[in-house]
């Protein structure tokens, strides 16, 4: 906890928490600028402003902007930074072992993430109700929790490319570089049908599975936290492999 806490007042979480307080902003302000134009038709396919709004907000490039690309610069040198200024052999002489130290890298990170987005992102909702009256709680914040376990998956890639790369650089422009090419599928699902398929298998989709039409009940969202949370294991699982097998 106190190695997230850090992370929030460092110059990093200053990034993260003017990215977020713009992005919160932006939404609002885009929402209804767009909504009120031509190009606010394709808003028209959802039969509530409830749904429209949370396509427009969750299911758009926006928040996911935000969770995707702001979360990890908590960690993307994580440990290629550690090992650039030589303070890997510090920390691995106290008793903790590698496997340890990746993990509690990762949660402080996810941790300093959570405390800036999770309290901006209930004030956006005094914000967006403003906008959208009959917008109700119970979707608006569940989804936002599935956006929260993104910003996981995009530091669990964060955390194996820092371990694997040997520059803060590499690692940063790869992080980012993955995270983009990650969004294509479904940036791209609604204009090109075969990239619905493709988007299924990124957990992009089940982020904002939850606020489509017909919203699903409590076990079934419990399921969907749980496969994004699959999502992540793979990449955690190969940057404790990796490091437990470096030579330092």
């Amino acid at each position: 906890m106190l190695n997230a806490t850090r992370m929030v007042f460092s110059i990093r979480g200053l990034l993260a928490l003017m990215f977020t307080i713009y992005m919160i902003v932006a939404i609002g302000w885009f929402y209804d600028a767009i909504a009120t134009t031509a190009l606010g038709e394709i808003l028209n396919i959802f039969t509530t402003q409830e749904s429209q709004f949370q396509w427009f907000v969750f299911d758009s490039a926006l928040v996911k902007l935000t969770t995707l690309f702001v979360a990890p610069i908590f960690v993307f040198d994580a440990i290629s930074g550690d090992r650039h200024q030589e303070r890997l052999g510090l920390y691995l002489s106290r008793p903790i072992s590698r496997t340890q130290h990746v993990l509690v890298r990762t949660l402080s990170a996810f941790v300093a993430f959570g405390i800036v987005y999770l309290p901006l992102i209930s004030l956006g909702y005094l914000q967006f109700t403003t906008i959208v009256p009959g917008l109700t709680p119970g979707p608006y914040f569940a989804t936002s929790f599935l956006l929260y376990l993104l910003a996981f998956f995009s530091m669990s890639v964060g955390i194996f490319i820092s371990v694997v790369s040997k520059n803060n650089m590499v690692s940063f422009l790869a992080t980012f570089g993955i995270m983009s090419f990650a969004m294509l599928p479904n940036a791209m699902k609604y204009s090109m049908p075969a990239m619905e398929t493709a988007a299924i298998a990124t957990p992009h989709y089940y982020a904002t599975y939850f606020i489509k039409p017909g919203n699903l009940d409590a076990l079934s969202y419990i399921g969907i936290m749980l496969v994004m949370i699959l999502f992540c294991l793979p990449f955690l699982y190969l940057a404790i492999w990796r490091f437990n097998k470096e030579d330092l």
